[in-house]
């Protein structure tokens, strides 16, 4: 488990966490805002909340729709405090997103997964892209791995358990000057 965040630390920028669908944001988000003493939010929550929809709601209405409210938390969530943001696995697929993030000097982490690793997380949890199977989730995360390196200013490997993860990228960004 992640250490406790030191008394008084205080995270420079903000960090986003890039991936595909399983790649661990969240839990990794979390554990790694844990480790910082810092605020985390997974933008896909946000979306959810201000929409008062389920994401799968919201795909049901239309990709666009979602990405349309989507880019707009998170335009506002780049205006706050910095901290630990989980984005949603398209989120940095388009040019628009990736503008947002370098103007609010935000540091882009992709947790990167192989296939094998992404397919055992998240069979079954009814993910609104997986539903088509693996076969079309396979494609997508083929077309989408060249927008996260085009993102990304760091790329950690996501496979090991969460907690090691986050732990691991709390000493990097200490050693990297990103808290104070």
């Amino acid at each position: 488990m992640a250490a406790l965040g030191r008394k008084g630390q205080k995270l420079l920028r903000p960090v986003a966490l890039i991936g595909f669908m399983g790649a661990g944001k969240s839990l990794v988000g979390r554990g790694l805002a844990e480790a910082l003493g810092a605020r985390f939010e997974d933008l896909d929550d946000r979306v959810a909340t201000e929409q008062q929809q389920s994401i799968g709601e919201l795909f049901a209405v239309g990709e666009s729709a979602f990405r349309a409210a989507e880019m707009a938390a998170l335009r506002r969530l780049m205006r706050e405090r910095p901290g630990i943001w989980a984005l949603g696995g398209g989120t940095p697929c388009t040019a628009e997103a990736r503008t947002v993030l370098i103007q609010a000097g935000c540091l882009v982490v992709w947790l990167q997964a192989d296939w094998p690793v992404l397919l055992e997380r998240v069979t079954g949890h009814g993910r609104p892209l997986w539903s088509n199977g693996s076969a079309a989730a396979r494609q997508l995360w083929e077309a989408r791995r060249g927008a996260y390196e085009a993102a990304a200013h760091w790329v950690v490997d996501g496979a090991p358990p969460a907690a090691v993860v986050a732990a691991g990228l709390a000493e990097r960004l200490r050693e990297a000057g990103y808290v104070d």
